[in-house]
């Protein structure tokens, strides 16, 4: 009799710990996304809320909740209004003439010149992704026979070249990525043949690389059912 109730008392226990277990995978990664939102917010326009609480007329309203959210949805508009007014003026010669000297004054600065060109490399991986730079995803066997890896197909290479010429083979210029940081790789020139072209999109497989493999084309929707079935 005591060792049923026991059984019953550890059954029970391991339940509660599995549903515990299953309610932190499905909270903690929400909380933290919000979380971080909220703080990105509070950063981008908690000047506004703060410039405004200078003028002595909205000094009583600052503290009302309706005042801050209207006072910080205005100055998010705001901010997209500039952002908006400085992408369009980029597009005008006299615009990419003053961005470019920018550019180049940061690069020459010894403490400003790492920082920027990391930046910028990690947001031109990105946006690369999206303007089509990488056309397709391939498996290739590298760094040896029978190792896949994943890479990205930059061109096929269609055209006469010099490479493709003295070569006397149809070689394709591939990406192959660092993980998990995407910027940087090697440019491989390989053959049509030994590719693999795979039906994933780019994203999927630019989310694959930066995650280690850890988060598989197709699977960010399946993530917590899995856990929660596990659990």
């Amino acid at each position: 009799m005591l060792n049923e109730n026991y059984k019953i008392t550890e059954s029970l226990f391991s339940i509660m710990r599995k549903r515990i277990i299953t309610g932190l995978v499905l909270l903690i990664p929400l909380s933290l996304t919000l979380w971080i939102i909220i703080y990105a917010l509070n950063i981008l326009t908690g000047w506004s809320v703060g410039l405004i609480g200078v003028v002595p007329y909205f000094q009583n309203l600052q503290c009302e909740f309706w005042f801050d959210l209207i006072i910080r949805a205005l100055s998010m508009i705001f901010l997209l209004s500039i952002l908006f007014c400085i992408g369009q003026f980029a597009k005008y010669a006299v615009g990419r003439r003053i961005f470019a000297y920018m550019e180049n004054l940061m690069v020459q600065l010894p403490m400003f010149k790492s920082i920027y060109l990391t930046i910028k490399q990690i947001l031109d991986a990105i946006r690369s992704t999206k303007s089509g730079m990488f056309r397709q995803v391939v498996l290739i066997e590298y760094p040896r026979k029978g190792i896949y890896t994943l890479a990205f197909l930059t061109n096929y290479n269609n055209n006469k070249w010099e490479i493709g010429e003295k070569s006397g083979r149809e070689l394709v210029s591939v990406f192959l990525p660092t993980t998990p940081n995407p910027t940087g790789g090697f440019l491989l020139f390989i053959p049509k043949e030994d590719c693999v072209f795979l039906d994933m999109s780019v994203t999927d497989g630019m989310r694959l690389v930066i995650s280690g493999g850890v988060i598989s084309p197709g699977d960010t929707s399946q993530i917590y059912t899995n856990k929660i079935m596990i659990a």
